[in-house]
C-alpha cells in the first residue's frame, strides 16, 4: 500500500471509531480511555469525541507528511496504527451487534 492509501484507511478508521464510540457511549457504556473519559466529563460526549478524533487525524497527517523526508518511518507507523484501529473496529462492530441484539 502507498502512504496515501494508508492515510486514507487510517482516516476512515477514525471516522468509524468515532461513530461507533458515539453510539456505544450514548447508550450509557463507559469510556475505557481515561483521557477521553476526562474530556467527556468536562466537555460532553460530542465535543470530546470530536476533539480527540480531530487531534488523532491531525497527527496522522503529520506522520504522513514525514514521508517527504523518509518513507519507511511513516509507512511503518501508519501500517501499525491501521492494524490497531482495524482490530478496534472489529471489536466495536461486535460490541454494537451484541448490544443491539440484546
Amino acid at each position: 500500500m502507498s502512504l496515501r492509501e494508508l492515510l486514507g484507511v487510517n482516516l476512515l478508521l477514525q471516522v468509524f471509531d468515532g461513530s461507533a464510540s458515539y453510539l456505544i457511549l450514548s447508550r450509557g457504556e463507559s469510556e475505557l480511555n481515561p483521557f477521553v473519559s476526562a474530556a467527556i466529563e468536562a466537555w460532553g460526549l460530542v465535543w470530546a469525541l470530536l476533539y480527540w478524533k480531530l487531534l488523532v487525524c491531525a497527527l496522522l497527517i503529520v506522520l504522513y507528511s514525514l514521508g517527504r523526508f523518509q518513507v519507511i518511518v511513516p509507512l511503518r507507523g501508519l501500517t501499525f496504527i491501521a492494524i490497531v484501529y482495524a482490530s478496534l473496529a472489529v471489536y466495536l462492530a461486535w460490541h454494537l451487534l451484541v448490544s443491539v441484539s440484546a
